[in-house]
C-alpha cells in the first residue's frame, strides 16, 4: 500500500484508535467490577433490610440498599480507578519502556511502593459519585419492575423467587406462549391499546 495515497486524517484516526485500544482495557476491568458489586450488593442489602429490620419493600428500603450498593461499588472499584488513572497518565520512557505492564502490575507496584492505602485515594469522591447514581438507578428500576409486574411481566432484574414462576395470561397459558395476550401486552406498554 502506498502510504501517500492514504489521507493523513485516516492515519491519525488509526493511531488514536490504537492508543484508545490500549487504554480501554483498565476502564473495562473497572466497569465489570462496579457492575458486579452494584447488582449483587443491592439485592443482598434489600433482602437484609426487609428481613432484619421493621422496614418493608418500600422506596426508603430501595434508597438504603442503593447506598450500600454504592459503598460496595466504591470500595471494590477504587483500586482499579487508581490503576486506570495511573495507566492513562503514565509517561513512556524514550527507550519505549513503560512503568506498568497492565492493571494488575500497576496495583502490585502501587502497594509495594506506597502501601495498600494508596489504592483508596479518592474514595470519598468515588462514593460521592456512586451513591446518588445508584439511588436514581435502583429506585427507578424498582418502579419499572412494579409497572412490569402489574402488566404481567417478569421484573428487569429477576430474583430467584420469581424466575421459576412463569407469568400466566388470561387464557391460563404462559404469557410468552400466548400470541394474543403477548401482542396486547406489547400494545399496552406502547400505550396503543384501545
Amino acid at each position: 500500500i502506498d502510504m501517500q495515497l492514504i489521507p493523513s486524517h485516516a492515519l491519525q484516526r488509526k493511531k488514536e484508535y490504537k492508543i484508545c485500544g490500549v487504554k480501554s482495557k483498565p476502564p473495562i476491568t473497572r466497569a465489570m467490577i462496579v457492575t458486579a458489586a452494584q447488582m449483587s450488593f443491592y439485592d443482598q442489602a434489600k433482602e437484609a433490610i426487609v428481613g432484619y429490620t421493621p422496614l418493608t419493600d418500600s422506596p426508603l428500603t430501595h434508597v438504603l440498599a442503593s447506598l450500600v450498593a454504592g459503598g460496595a461499588a466504591s470500595l471494590t472499584s477504587n483500586p482499579f480507578d487508581v490503576a486506570k488513572t495511573r495507566l492513562q497518565n503514565m509517561k513512556i520512557a524514550e527507550d519505549g519502556t513503560r512503568p506498568y505492564k497492565g492493571t494488575f502490575d500497576c496495583l502490585r507496584k502501587t502497594v509495594a511502593n506506597e502501601g495498600g492505602r494508596a489504592l483508596f485515594k479518592g474514595l470519598s469522591a468515588t462514593f460521592t459519585r456512586q451513591a446518588p447514581l445508584n439511588v436514581v438507578r435502583f429506585v427507578a428500576l424498582e418502579q419499572i419492575n412494579k409497572l412490569l409486574d402489574r402488566m404481567g411481566h417478569l421484573p428487569v432484574i429477576i430474583d430467584s423467587t420469581k424466575a421459576a414462576q412463569p407469568v400466566m395470561c388470561a387464557h391460563n397459558l404462559e404469557l410468552r406462549n400466548c400470541g394474543e395476550c403477548l401482542r396486547q401486552t406489547k400494545l399496552d406498554l406502547l400505550g396503543l391499546a384501545h
